[in-house]
């Protein structure tokens, strides 16, 4: 929500000639700037089964390109949307999705850059801008506790973990998502309005 591509580097006390503009404020609803513990989710055996109908269309042969993508984006919906009331929104969303395969390559032969910039903590840390971490309690691809720790790390951070959500939480309680955007955005205008 900065305004940021994503193919921008993002601007930095190193680099402040970022084709990204400077954020006043940022919601982070992806937090992977910290990395994911190899046993973050071991015993967590519904994880394993929703994940499992993905890993299988990923090992399909007879799939390749834009429809193995759209192919595995459909069976691993059930581990990006907690709520079985919420999945079959997100089912029809997919249907809609042009799906491309582009990063496909890259990713298997290992060169795709990683999702996770190097020293993100410390990079957002510098900034000294308002972050709201914004994550959904049952995120079966990176866990809740990971936006908790950056709240740490980061001074200028909130973290809200929003309960009976995955990873797609603004589609599993969008109520409370914009609820807590709403509320960060209000608390900054208050403090804001109390130093003028």
């Amino acid at each position: 929500m900065a305004g940021c591509s994503p193919r921008a580097p993002w601007p930095s006390p190193s680099n402040p000639t970022s084709s990204c503009s400077s954020p006043t404020v940022m919601v982070h609803a992806w937090p992977p700037m910290l990395p994911v513990p190899p046993d973050a989710f071991d015993g967590w055996h519904e994880r394993d089964a929703r994940l499992a109908v993905g890993s299988a269309v990923w090992s399909d042969p007879t799939l390749s390109g834009s429809e193995l993508v759209r192919a595995a984006a459909v069976a691993e919906a059930p581990a990006d949307v907690w709520r079985p009331q919420a999945l079959p929104d997100y089912q029809r969303r997919l249907e809609s999705i042009h799906f491309t395969a582009e990063w496909l390559r890259p990713w298997r032969a290992g060169v795709l850059p990683s999702a996770r910039p190097d020293a993100a903590a410390e990079r957002l840390t510098a900034f000294g801008i308002p972050l709201l971490l914004l994550h959904g309690r049952q995120d079966m691809t990176f866990p809740a506790h990971l936006a908790e720790d950056a709240e740490r790390l980061i001074p200028s951070a909130r973290a809200v973990v929003l309960d009976d959500a995955g990873h797609m939480a603004h589609l599993d309680q969008p109520g409370p998502w914009l609820g807590a955007i709403t509320d960060f955005l209000r608390d900054l205008g208050a403090v804001a309005g109390r130093m003028a």
